[in-house]
């Protein structure tokens, strides 16, 4: 990160040094907080974000509620979304008969995803009783 880049604190910490030359006392000029407000709307994080939610709402659309209150999206990244799956049974299900027509949604969606990785949600033991 160069000190060109919104990100690398190196323009906040030059914002910050040139407050704190002007006068203490009278009129002070206002430091424009546009810039700042458009790197957070605009940054990477936020597009990110908006992806994500567009995989959500894909999710929402295409499954019915008892299979989405069952899965939970975790990961979007490199156009691969990663889902947990409550259980095996269903994880068979949702690879055999949704696999194809999420993965179509999601591109038409316009999330930025092209594959869905599914994995097994992890259950802690105090959950199944009788195990160790």
């Amino acid at each position: 990160m160069g000190p060109d880049e919104p990100d690398s604190g190196f323009a906040a910490s030059q914002r910050d040094l040139a407050q704190a030359r002007q006068v203490r006392f009278g009129a002070r000029t206002p430091v424009a907080a546009s810039a700042l407000v458009e790197t957070i709307i605009g940054g990477p994080a936020a597009v990110k974000i908006k992806k994500f939610l567009r995989v959500n709402a894909v999710l929402a659309k295409e499954l019915p509620e008892a299979l989405r209150t069952r899965i939970t999206p975790v990961r979007l990244e490199g156009g691969i979304v990663t889902i947990e799956v409550a259980d095996s049974v269903l994880l068979a299900e949702l690879r055999n008969h949704h696999q194809h027509r999420l993965v179509a949604a999601l591109i038409a969606g316009g999330s930025g995803a092209n594959r869905i990785t599914w994995r097994l949600a992890r259950t802690s033991n105090a959950a199944r009783p009788g195990r160790r």
